[in-house]
């Protein structure tokens, strides 16, 4: 894990997950890999990721998040209103965070 370990404390956290992100230069991979990101915050994979989910997979990550924070980020990231992350969505918070 240490190879993945950017900021050697121990864990991947969100900036360790992101820098690696930036860090990968081909865009095909680099998709591949948001997709299987996304796979796991989709925890009951039906296709959208919830609040609940993204609160999960980023406490899963080391992070450590509020309720209310998670659902700031989803309402800040969804597009359509409907109050979950596409894959659409979710890749562009991701992208965006990453600048």
């Amino acid at each position: 894990m240490s190879h993945v370990d950017i900021f050697g404390n121990g864990g991947i956290t969100f900036d360790d997950f992101l820098y690696i992100m930036a860090q990968n230069t081909s865009q095909e991979a680099a998709s591949d890999e948001l997709i299987e990101v996304f796979r796991v915050f989709d925890r009951d994979g039906d296709g959208v990721i919830s609040a609940l989910e993204l609160g999960e997979g980023m406490k899963d990550m080391g992070m450590k998040i509020t309720v209310e924070e998670a659902e700031h980020m989803v309402r800040e990231a969804d597009l359509d209103g409907d109050g979950v992350l596409s894959f659409h969505e979710f890749s562009k918070m991701m992208i965006a965070a990453s600048y």
